[in-house]
């Protein structure tokens, strides 16, 4: 056999080998597809081609997926693109559902996302990713600010050093009793820390978290009141976790702003925030991601 023909054999056995490679992949990938469509169903997604369907011995620990959001090459502090570059592609970083012994993946969020929905809607544990834990756990720092407590020494340990929180607590439970509320920013508040709608009347309420041994006293009302010659609210109401110097309950009455003391903050806590010894379980809705959810962790601009 000439060089010419020992070659032109070599590369027919190397075409062949490669033919078979991936021949045997698409196999692999068609029985790892019907292996994952007889356990979990959903041929119409796992099927199409930029799904990738994977299977190991062992299943997976517990089930989870990734989300790798797209980004710009070139990109600004918010993400956005950078428009000092002409070529500027996109970086998909892929997405991965591991579940039972399969790893399905795929580059767009938004359509491995549409596979974790399917399977929900099925009633499959499919777990959590990242995004979603993190905003299970801001779900439940917000229902552990808005439940009841059991004492005013309760509040004051759980808001002294977080007033802001104080206030979205007050409001929180205004909300609940029927009233629209807006919390002022931290700074330029203009007197008052919640604006309060109902019923086509106005309030303006003040907040403060003081405790036991730290009474309101009379110019705290007067700032109130003074903030109201520029808003011109229909009510006025202080809200406090301690209690009112006497000036301040004289000055009160004539002024006519409402008051709460700890003790009554602490009974409409129970009333209409809730008690219990544990934080009640939070509806999946509040913190589980679905298509239009993901889309906001798309970088700025990427569906203008």
């Amino acid at each position: 056999m000439g060089n010419g023909q020992l070659i032109t054999a070599l590369v027919l056995g190397l075409a062949g080998a490669l033919a078979a490679l991936w021949v045997g992949r698409v196999l692999w990938w068609r029985l790892c597809v019907a292996s994952f469509v007889r356990r979990y169903g959903h041929r119409d997604l796992v099927g199409l081609p930029d799904y990738r369907t994977r299977m190991q011995l062992r299943p997976w620990p517990e089930p989870s997926f990734d989300l790798g959001f797209p980004r710009y090459t070139y990109a600004t502090h918010d993400g956005s693109p950078d428009r000092r570059h002409a070529e500027n592609p996109i970086i998909w970083p892929g997405c991965a559902l591991r579940l039972g012994r399969y790893t399905v993946t795929h580059p767009d969020p938004c359509a491995l996302m549409t596979l974790v929905d399917v399977l929900r809607l099925d009633g499959v544990d499919v777990g959590s990713c990242a995004e979603e834990r993190e905003r299970l756990a801001r779900e439940r720092a917000r229902a552990e600010r808005e439940r009841g407590a059991r004492s005013t020494q309760e509040l004051v340990e759980r808001f002294q050093d977080r007033p802001t929180d104080f206030e979205r607590y007050c409001a929180a439970l205004f909300c609940k009793m029927g009233y629209s509320a807006r919390v002022t920013p931290p700074t330029n508040d203009g007197g008052y820390d919640i604006r309060l709608d109902a019923g086509g009347e106005t309030w303006l309420v003040e907040c403060k978290c003081y405790g036991s041994g730290h009474p309101v006293s009379r110019p705290a009302i007067q700032k109130l009141v003074g903030a109201n010659s520029v808003q011109q609210a229909d009510h006025l109401l202080f809200v406090t976790t301690s209690t009112y110097a006497q000036p301040a309950l004289a000055y009160a009455r004539q002024a006519g702003v409402q008051l709460i003391d700890g003790e009554r903050l602490v009974e409409l806590g129970q009333q209409v925030g809730g008690r219990g010894p544990e934080a009640p379980e939070l509806p999946k809705a509040r913190w589980q991601l679905n298509q239009l959810s993901v889309r906001r962790y798309y970088p700025p601009g990427f569906y203008a």
